[in-house]
């Protein structure tokens, strides 16, 4: 069973980086019916890996900043709903994930950008505006200064999403793939809604 979970997770891995495609000639292949039950195992992986997630523990005493340095609470960030998506990267993260992952963020519909934020933890202020400038969204972009959210998911210097409930519970931690675009995709539809 192991071998064969293995083995369908490998052609998922495949099929999404295009190297193998359902229905095709090639050595690999996957019946469509099948390749939709990989996908949606796929998906559904992605969206309960929890190997992380009990390591992101907010600190609700912790002060965000904007872009126009103004401080605020975390619980202020919840006016419109009951749980956020976050994006997470700090400075020292790959930068190409990071571009990577923001170009799929952009593809978020409008109406649910007031359920995203981008959190980073960047030196100073200038920063912050520098990155909100840069990608041009409609999402909020705090900074959480040199603070660090998780010491073992940081030291993979990759940026990561998770979900935040009003209680400041954390949930669906997602540590993205630059080389697979579409989990994150899935992901983002999965989380969000639409």
């Amino acid at each position: 069973m192991i071998k064969k979970v293995l083995r369908l997770s490998c052609l998922a891995a495949l099929m999404l980086s295009g190297q193998c495609k359902a229905g095709s000639d090639q050595k690999e292949v996957l019946p469509a019916s099948a390749a939709s039950a990989v996908n949606a195992l796929l998906i559904e992986n992605i969206i309960t890996n929890t190997k992380y997630h009990d390591k992101i523990v907010l600190d609700k005493s912790a002060v965000l900043i904007d872009e126009y340095a103004n401080k605020c609470e975390w619980s202020s960030l919840f006016s419109k709903g009951e749980k956020i998506l976050f994006f997470y990267y700090s400075n020292n993260f790959c930068e190409m994930c990071l571009d990577q992952e923001m170009q799929k963020l952009k593809l978020v519909p409008d109406e649910y950008a007031d359920q995203v934020v981008v959190l980073l933890s960047v030196d100073n202020n200038n920063e912050l505006k520098l990155y909100k400038e840069r990608y041009k969204t409609g999402f909020r972009f705090y900074s959480i200064g040199n603070m660090e959210l998780s010491k073992n998911i940081n030291s993979l210097f990759r940026p990561y999403y998770f979900v935040v409930d009003k209680a400041l519970n954390t949930s669906m931690l997602y540590i993205p793939d630059k080389n697979l675009a579409e989990p994150s995709k899935a992901y983002l539809k999965e989380v969000l809604g639409y």
